[in-house]
């Protein structure tokens, strides 16, 4: 299958060849913009999921991709979009789960330990 060349792409070819021979034909490495999401960023960024909000100030007890990322803003000054920090934090294995709450502090032991005594007696008389 053979690719279709615009009119500039074929004069700038021209030019490079009379310019460089064959050699300036040659595709030539492209430096492109530098990774915003350099290893600082990382690190802040595990640091970040590791912590409770309530330790950092924030009024929620559980991290999301949005709120990692308003945070992150705030400590590095870099914005990425909250779809390429989802894929940032899967390459990096960096995962953000719900934690799982219970009401083991709100309960009375003495109260807890009868009840499970029960539950064993009533599974054995079935």
């Amino acid at each position: 299958m053979q690719k279709c060349l615009g009119r500039q792409t074929v004069l700038s070819q021209i030019y490079r060849y009379e310019q460089e021979g064959i050699i300036g034909l040659e595709d030539k490495s492209r430096s492109g913009a530098p990774a915003k999401a350099d290893g600082n960023y990382i690190e802040q960024l595990r640091k970040a999921v590791s912590t409770d909000p309530h330790d950092l100030g924030y009024c929620f007890s559980v991290w999301s991709v949005d709120r990692l990322q308003k945070h992150l803003i705030r400590q590095t000054g870099i914005e990425l979009a909250p779809n390429y920090m989802n894929e940032l934090m899967k390459r990096h294995g960096i995962v953000h789960r719900r934690p799982k709450h219970d009401l083991s502090d709100r309960q009375q032991p003495e109260e807890v330990d009868e009840k499970k005594q029960l539950l064993d007696f009533l599974k054995k008389t079935q």
